[in-house]
């Protein structure tokens, strides 16, 4: 099982055999019930990850309906193996888009892993939650996820990119709330930084950088790196991210009072070549859809997460799924 879930990032597809593996011996288990229980619930919470990974989600379904049949229905009973379910189903629901289980089930694994005192698992969970309430538009959320235990982050075992991400995420949402805990998360998210190596994920963690120090007034700085991953984006044809980047970077102009450049960056967008018109179709839209809330004269970042928040649920929606959670 540690093989398939140090593959699940990636090698996807090889990790999914390998989850698949360790299910077919865990089920020849049967001098220990509760092992062979227990063995199956974390094979089949691997394989489905890694179908999710795959963007399998049918066969990512499957799995997690026969791992549910595993479950013990008393309460207070197997509770770290529901915590672990109810959060390899969470992410599912998230990837497809079902936000609104997502959190319900993201909750209710946050609560499992507290009750059953796996600090770690407990505090990976808050920031599961802070990242999909900004996906959903609800700052408040994530300032709840993560406020209470921001001075303890670096003392847990968390997969960097998800810490740094979390962070970067609220020291944008901090502002103008509380300035000093957002200056705080925007140097522990960029000190985390430095230990993702990947570098698609690495672009992503500058884009919420740049997006965090726009928000925090240095819109110098925050102009640099958001034009520099942008122009990556374009480079790479990545059209989410593009999209998503041009959104940060009409808030920021429109808040230091500058000429948004609507028709440039709309160019941009066109000059992709992808197989979905409808793709670029949304992209357009998400970019008129942040025109028409400031014409409302509605604040610039407002502007930027409802557009935002749009157009990844309807990407979801209608399966033109942008990159899958690299939660493994």
């Amino acid at each position: 099982m540690l093989r398939a879930a140090n593959f699940q990032l990636t090698r996807p597809d090889e990790a999914a055999c390998l989850a698949d593996l360790a299910i077919s011996i865990a089920e020849r288990i049967q001098d220990d019930l509760d092992r062979q229980r227990s063995a199956l619930v974390q094979a089949r919470c691997l394989s489905a990850n890694a179908y999710r990974l795959a963007r399998l989600f049918e066969m990512a379904d499957q799995t997690c309906s026969r791992t549910s049949e595993l479950l013990d229905p008393m309460p207070g009973y197997d509770e770290a193996h529901r915590a672990l379910y109810c959060r390899t189903l969470a992410i599912l629901r998230w990837d497809q888009g079902r936000l609104d289980e997502a959190l319900a089930l993201l909750r209710q694994a946050w609560g499992l892993f507290r009750h059953i005192k796996d600090r770690a698992e407990w505090k990976t969970c808050s920031l599961l939650l802070a990242l999909l309430y900004e996906e959903m538009g609800i700052p408040e959320g994530i300032t709840a996820a993560i406020g209470p235990f921001l001075g303890e982050w670096s003392e847990l075992r968390c997969r960097p990119w998800l810490a740094s991400r979390a962070m970067l995420t609220f020291a944008a949402a901090a502002v103008p709330a509380d300035r000093l805990f957002a200056l705080f998360a925007l140097d522990e998210g960029v000190r985390l930084q430095g230990n993702v190596p990947d570098t698609h994920e690495q672009l992503r963690l500058f884009a919420l950088e740049g997006r965090a120090r726009a928000r925090l007034g240095f819109f110098d700085e925050a102009v640099q790196m958001i034009e520099a991953v942008r122009r990556q984006f374009l480079r790479d044809g990545r059209l989410v991210d593009v999209t998503l980047s041009s959104l940060d970077l009409l808030a920021l102009r429109v808040a230091a009072s500058q000429q948004p450049g609507v028709d440039e960056l709309s160019g941009d967008i066109e000059s992709l070549s992808q197989p979905h018109p409808v793709s670029l179709e949304l992209s357009s839209a998400a970019l008129d859809r942040f025109v028409s809330w400031v014409a409302g004269d509605e604040e610039p970042w407002v502007a930027q997460r409802v557009a935002a928040t749009w157009y990844l649920q309807t990407l979801r929606f209608r399966s033109l799924h942008p990159c899958p959670i690299p939660f493994a």
